[in-house]
């Protein structure tokens, strides 16, 4: 009962609030020739209207930031740099909003009550649905792969974590061979608040 719960809650989270602001961090094993095993941490936000989100990171040593605006579904984001414009994946706070899509890929297992961020959850494990003769990363079957993408390529086990009351995304664990690969955190979340105009700026110094 409780998981189907879940799935409606994922299911209709974008009609349960009007705008929300919230913050966390991503935390992602990188392998590399030179260093092996790497943990690089993103710091991102996101901000989200009836219309607009905008999302910001800043990741590893290089204190990477990326401003970025983008109307509807969040599927890209577009960021003002000097002499243009440049269109990206919008972060790391896009699981936040955009968890529902990776749904129809995934089968869930079990389900326990949690605490994140000081907001009452549910916690469950998914993993890829097993189609016939092929693996859930098989390039003949994008439309899965495409799914799994929106939480994360290469996994082959989560743990989702979701706000009992708005059915966004508070938390997820990303596994591959029992090995945790990508860890995604909220540590503050609020809804239906006023977004500062300049909040939606194009420019990234507009929020220092």
């Amino acid at each position: 009962m409780t998981r189907r719960v879940v799935l409606e809650l994922m299911h209709t989270s974008r009609a349960r609030w009007n705008t929300l602001r919230a913050e966390g961090f991503e935390v992602r094993l990188e392998r590399r020739p030179d260093a092996g095993a790497v943990a690089v941490k993103t710091h991102w936000e996101l901000w989200g209207g009836p219309t607009t989100f905008m999302t910001r990171s800043r990741s590893g040593d290089e204190a990477f930031e990326a401003t970025a605006r983008t109307e509807g579904r969040l599927r890209a984001a577009t960021s003002e740099v000097p002499g243009g414009a440049t269109i990206h994946p919008p972060g790391p706070g896009r699981k936040l909003v955009r968890g529902a899509l990776a749904l129809p890929a995934l089968q869930l297992d079990g389900c326990d009550s949690t605490e994140v961020a000081g907001r009452a959850a549910f916690q469950v494990w998914a993993r890829p649905i097993a189609r016939p003769n092929m693996t859930p990363y098989d390039d003949g079957d994008s439309e899965m792969r495409s799914r799994l993408n929106e939480l994360d390529g290469g996994a082959d086990g989560f743990r989702l974590t979701v706000d009992a009351e708005r059915g966004v995304l508070l938390e997820v664990e990303c596994l591959s061979n029992g090995e945790v690969i990508c860890s995604y955190e909220t540590t503050v979340i609020v809804f239906d608040r006023a977004i500062p105009t300049e909040a939606f700026s194009s420019h990234p110094s507009d929020h220092e």
